[in-house]
């Protein structure tokens, strides 16, 4: 806030209509609530009497101070009271000529006037035109106004850049853009057509809009952040569109795929605020430039050169989701357009098979639920809709189900200690093969360029589609291995060995080793780009940039050995504890203890239940015998109750999806769907 002395100094400075303005418009239309507010309009009321008395002063806009320095209740209220009723009622006054594009309206300091089509440089001037190759740049104590032909708007605050880049006025279409090189500002479009578009590009983000009121502020490190005030926006993330391009040209597959992944837009509305981070904006472009370069020779390639080349460009693929999931700060929530309430429906038929919370896994293939039950030595396909038994798999091999079953080459495999049973889809064996201390804690095999990684007890085996083989030089270790894959590299943690490991694919041997971690590891790593993060079972979160080989400990007061889900900037978990929590990954110093979830909890239970992640929700199932639901855009926990689950059964392993419903499983077999 300025100090007092300022604002009296502003306040002295408005004319009388319109301190007019900003009387009727607050006594109507706002409510002002903290101390700071009242005394505003208290000092607006005081010059009020004195202008009754002396008619003087002219008028002066407030706006000088980036967003950035400001709250966000301050912004609103300097915006909401003064801009609206005094810049709006401005406009409304200026005369405007046809052929003039857009004019500078209002000026206070020294503004200086950047023509590239004409290589000129000059201190701006009230009533000097801008042309879409125009930059003005506003110093210290300064501020522009300029004013377009429709009516739009847009307000430059002190030590800001804007650009014009074009505009567009034809019979039947209208686009203003515009580009904030650095500081801040207000934008009002004014819708005058169907066909009119308001763009405001930054070094990070686009933003797209047709009529609406927002503030846009670009930090020193080119973070950009957008506040909207009324109507909606939406932000997509400013990417090198010509690498995209090049790339379709030669695997339409593969960048059409990441021309989508990039386009998607968030939308914002009124109150809402979002942050975009420009260092993740240049990772983008650079590994859009590393699988371009990829690609370049890639018709000439030999077979096995390009399966080496398309798991490095699915790696990079990753890479970029990863960076487009964190390069988005959401501050405030995102609009969700309809509000719906979640049903959720037992489907009508049950097997009536008891089944343990520890030890069942339930999963899916897109199509069919399965249960894989460990106290009962079977695997059972069940039909999605009706809940009828497809098949029932058991063998007397089958003595126990101690990893997570998945599918390869059209198959389903499902490891234990002894034995690895590959079967059909019919639910008939297709392969029984012997293995000595194969997986005993559920660990979860990968795919990866083309075979099945499946992490044992000691050793990890390889499926090729035709034999097994062991790890060539892996490091034995004598407890439960799990596996991450990324970067063609396997990410190792151990339930024995107090250590992280990275064995390279490609060299065959070990490349990296942790320090000694603080207690034993029952979950596979989580892998970002650069990052590595896991827990402990006893108290520590870690963060390790093996790069640089750097790491970060958060004593988080217990274990984890369910999942790690990493989204939006947080890290979200459900700890040994029946706790749900989430981590701010930049600050990495606080564990926000969220919602309980389980009341009966207990480590075992964690190795088959995990959290589900599904369009910006997490769900959870919970021993209380409701399904646990989080809103990662409005912050929300839920414990929903289930109506068919009369007698709260508890819901045991992992919910699934399928399309846009989600699976539950009681402990009687009774399954649940739930959607929107």
């Amino acid at each position: 806030m300025k100090k007092n002395n300022k604002w009296q100094n502003w306040i002295k400075k408005i004319n009388e209509e319109e301190l007019s303005q900003l009387l009727s418009a607050n006594e109507k239309n706002y409510k002002l609530n903290s101390d700071t507010d009242k005394n505003t309009l208290k000092m607006i009321k005081n010059l009020d009497n004195e202008n009754k008395k002396k008619k003087t002063e002219k008028e002066r806009i407030v706006f000088k101070k980036p967003l950035f320095n400001y709250s966000f209740t301050t912004v609103m209220i300097l915006f909401m009271v003064m801009a609206v009723s005094v810049i709006i009622n401005e406009i409304k006054k200026i005369e405007y000529d046809i052929d003039k594009n857009c004019i500078i309206t209002k000026l206070e300091g020294e503004v200086v006037l950047t023509d590239r089509s004409r290589n000129t440089k000059k201190r701006l001037e009230l009533n000097d035109m801008l042309n879409k190759n125009s930059t003005i740049k506003t110093s210290a104590n300064a501020l522009a106004q300029i004013s377009f032909y429709n009516r739009s708007i847009s307000l430059i605050s002190e030590k800001s850049e804007l650009s014009v880049l074009n505009l567009d006025k034809q019979q039947n279409f209208e686009q203003i853009i515009l580009k904030q090189e650095s500081g801040s500002g207000i934008f009002i479009p004014v819708k005058t057509q169907d066909n009119f578009i308001f763009n405001v590009y930054t070094d990070a983000l686009i933003i797209k809009t047709i009529g609406t009121e927002f503030t846009v502020d670009v930090a020193e490190s080119k973070d950009t952040k957008v506040l909207v005030y009324e109507g909606i926006i939406n932000v997509i993330l400013n990417i090198n569109r010509n690498t995209i391009n090049d790339i379709i040209k030669i695997n339409s597959r593969l960048g059409k795929k990441l021309e989508e992944e990039l386009s998607i837009g968030e939308k914002i509305i009124k109150d809402q605020q979002i942050t975009v981070c420009y260092n993740n904006i240049k990772k983008i472009d650079e590994k859009l430039l590393e699988i371009y370069s990829n690609l370049k020779n890639y018709a000439v390639l030999k077979p096995q050169e390009k399966r080496i080349i398309d798991e490095k460009n699915r790696q990079l693929a990753h890479d970029i989701e990863s960076l487009i999931n964190s390069s988005l700060i959401i501050e405030n929530s995102i609009l969700k357009f309809i509000q719906k309430k979640l049903k959720i429906n037992r489907l009508p038929k049950s097997t009536r098979k008891k089944l343990t919370e520890k030890f069942t896994y339930f999963f899916t293939d897109d199509k069919n639920l399965y249960i894989a039950s460990d106290s009962n030595r079977e695997i059972y396909c069940i039909n999605s809709i009706n809940g009828n038994i497809i098949w029932e798999f058991t063998d007397f091999r089958l003595k126990n189900i101690t990893s997570v079953p998945v599918f390869f080459n059209g198959h389903m495999i499902s490891s234990g200690p002894n034995h690895i049973f590959i079967i059909e889809k019919n639910g008939s064996p297709f392969l029984i093969q012997k293995i000595n201390k194969g997986p005993s804690f559920w660990p979860e095999s990968i795919n990866f360029n083309g075979k099945l990684y499946i992490p044992g007890f000691e050793d990890i085996h390889v499926y090729d589609k035709t034999n097994f083989t062991i790890l060539k030089n892996f490091v034995k270790s004598p407890g439960q291995i799990y596996i991450s894959a990324a970067g063609g590299k396997l990410f190792c943690t151990y339930s024995s060995l107090q250590k992280i490991s990275i064995y390279d694919l490609e060299k065959k041997q070990e490349i990296w080793v942790s320090e000694i971690l603080n207690a034993k590891v029952f979950m596979p790593p989580l892998v970002t780009v650069d990052i590595i993060y896991f827990a402990d079972d006893t108290n520590t979160l870690y963060k390790y940039d093996y790069k640089k080989n750097k790491s970060e400990k958060l004593f988080i007061g217990t274990g984890v050995i369910s999942n790690l889900i990493l989204k939006y900037n947080y890290i979200y978990f459900v700890a040994n504890n029946g706790y749900f929590y989430r981590i701010n990954v930049r600050s990495f110093n606080n564990a926000e203890q969220l919602s309980r979830v389980d009341y009966d909890p207990n480590p075992d239970k964690y190795l088959t239940k995990k959290l589900l992640y599904h369009n910006d929700e997490l769900y959870f199932s919970s021993d209380t015998g409701k399904l646990f639901k989080y809103d990662m855009i409005e912050k929300k926990c839920e414990l929903i109750t289930i109506d068919d689950n009369k007698s709260d059964l508890p819901l045991i392993s992992t919910p699934v999806r399928i399309s846009n419903a989600v699976y539950v499983i009681d402990s009687l077999s009774n399954v649940y769907r739930a959607n929107y």
